[in-house]
């Protein structure tokens, strides 16, 4: 897969910690041209110290000088190369989930024309979408995920199974607001 890196660190505290650990808050302004760092112009780091800069200026910067313009290390970016990494949990139907609701805000629509005979897909799948949230410490997502369950739930009127539960304890740790929100409405059917 391929995904802007500034996107995915921006909502995942665990790529930001594996991909950027050292960026400091895009904000104030370029040590370069002494402008505001937040408008469309695209912004980039230093590796090293983790100032922000804007990319032109820091490119001109680097034709003129070949260590960063705060912390003076040799070759703060590296512009032309491509990080890959292997990742474990990135595939199957939540990974594809993850990476279009970065893009466009919500859970994907195709995911639910499962059909009426897999509602219980869709709620693991759901689920497993939830569990990946907390393990990319993406709280928005995890939030979303939460949301189409409830929605699910109350738009399908289909109930809350003792086996969604169960699966919810075995995926989730013990402050899990998922946890919470199931247990909640399954007991509410109860009634």
């Amino acid at each position: 897969f391929v995904i802007h890196e500034d996107l995915l660190c921006s909502s995942s505290g665990h790529f930001k910690k594996l991909f950027q650990k050292s960026r400091k808050a895009i904000k104030g302004e370029c040590s370069i041209c002494i402008e505001d760092l937040s408008g469309f112009l695209p912004v980039c780091y230093c590796k090293s110290c983790g100032q922000n800069f804007h990319t032109k200026c820091l490119d001109d910067w680097l034709q003129r000088k070949a260590t960063c313009p705060m912390c003076h290390v040799d070759r703060p970016i590296a512009t032309d190369s491509v990080q890959s990494r292997i990742w474990d949990a990135a595939n199957g139907e939540p990974w594809d989930a993850y990476m279009q609701w970065l893009y466009t805000g919500v859970i994907p629509v195709h995911l639910k024309d499962l059909g009426e005979d897999n509602g219980a897909k869709y709620c693991q799948l759901l689920m497993d979408s939830y569990k990946l949230g907390e393990r990319l410490e993406d709280e928005l997502f995890q939030k979303a995920a939460q949301k189409e369950i409830v929605e699910d739930v109350r738009i399908a009127s289909c109930a809350i199974g003792y086996h969604n539960v169960g699966q919810v304890y075995q995926l989730t740790n013990g402050a899990s607001t998922l946890r919470k929100v199931l247990v909640d409405m399954y007991i509410s059917q109860a009634d």
